[in-house]
């Protein structure tokens, strides 16, 4: 059962309070083979299919999403119905897997869209953190505060940040417990996850306009990408730490208006997918209406296309950003109303899919 009183108290424990509470977690490459069944192998490769489906939607997000979200409830009406259902307990954890897949891909932007996905949220973080499995918790809490970080884009309340900045803390301390336990790959995936904790803290501390406190953050990052490049050595975990390190560095000159640094990063970074297109896009958008040239429209209809296509709350934030800045060149027609933007996790954890699916959702 989700315990309030334990994810309260988990954003503002130190590293030693916290690691009772994972102390008696089981040797993690033994939860691997415990949890490896080929029964429902089956339904991992379906939903790594349904979130490749959902990655370059050929009719837009807003269609691929209705679909993926029939196709996941019939994937766990067909789990929940499985003969061994009181039995198993991979078919158990591959439904966490379900359900951390739903809190993933979100939902449309209205009231109840947030306390609908923090639901699915705490309920998978609550679960893994019973079972005392130590990455798949860090993942967890990385999920629920990039959940939070965007309640904050909403509604930027102290309370929100705050709360964003507890969660995205704590996937440190939890992450920091597995490199100390783990070998290999599993040591590997620790690191990237503490990465990805601390992209998520860059971010919300340059949302809410902490220029001093973005500077020093940007330090750790780079500091925690470097961790991750000696361990990884090459492939696509390093191509994804070294774009998205490069491409958020450049997000916070150009906010700044250091346009020459923004330049020089943006020149540095290739896209492999339209996940990064539209970071490109945002940047090169940016910088020409900084600089007053005569692409700038060209460039701030290129991003507003890739918006439309990818309608989530972080770049549609960038755009409003762009339009308070340039009222007269960003057309007010190109924001979107309502339920048209999106509230998920999935556009941070885009690349994620490269890692061991019992690890994180898909």
């Amino acid at each position: 059962m989700y315990t309030r009183t334990w994810l309260n108290d988990c954003c503002s424990l130190t590293e030693d309070q916290l690691e009772p509470l994972v102390d008696r977690s089981e040797s993690l490459q033994e939860y691997y083979e415990l949890s490896k069944d080929e029964r429902y192998q089956g339904a991992l490769d379906a939903l790594k299919e349904i979130g490749e489906e959902l990655i370059d939607p050929p009719a837009g997000f807003h269609t691929a999403f209705t679909t993926a979200a029939k196709k996941v409830e019939n994937l766990r009406e067909k789990l929940e119905n499985h003969p061994d259902a009181r039995q198993s307990l991979a078919r158990d954890r591959v439904l966490l897997c379900v359900t951390g897949f739903e809190r993933d891909i979100g939902q449309p932007l209205s009231r109840q869209a947030f306390p609908a996905i923090r639901k699915k949220a705490d309920a998978v973080l609550e679960e893994w953190r019973q079972q005392g499995a130590l990455l798949q918790l860090a993942h967890a809490i990385l999920a629920r505060g990039e959940l939070a970080r965007l309640k904050y884009l909403d509604n930027p309340t102290q309370r929100a940040f705050a709360t964003a900045d507890g969660f995205l803390n704590a996937v440190g301390h939890v992450s920091k417990m597995a490199i100390d336990r783990c070998t290999g790959e599993q040591k590997n995936t620790a690191l990237f996850l503490r990465w990805y904790g601390v992209l998520g803290e860059f971010r919300l501390v340059s949302d809410a306009g902490e220029k001093d406190q973005t500077s020093s953050i940007m330090q750790v990052l780079q500091q925690r990408a470097n961790d991750v490049n000696e361990s990884y050595g090459t492939g696509p975990v390093i191509e994804t730490v070294e774009f998205l390190t490069s491409i958020t560095q450049a997000e916070y000159y150009l906010k700044h208006n250091q346009l020459m640094e923004a330049e020089d990063l943006l020149s540095a970074v290739q896209s492999c997918s339209i996940e990064e297109d539209i970071n490109i896009a945002y940047i090169k958008a940016g910088l020409a209406l900084a600089e007053g040239g005569d692409g700038d429209h060209e460039d701030v209809q290129k991003f507003i296309q890739l918006l439309h296509h990818y309608p989530f709350l972080t770049y549609h934030n960038q755009l409003q950003e762009l339009k308070a800045t340039y009222p007269k060149i960003v057309p007010a027609a190109s924001l979107l109303k309502g339920n048209d933007v999106f509230v998920e996790t999935m556009s941070m954890f885009g690349h994620t899919r490269h890692i061991h699916p019992y690890v994180l959702s898909v």
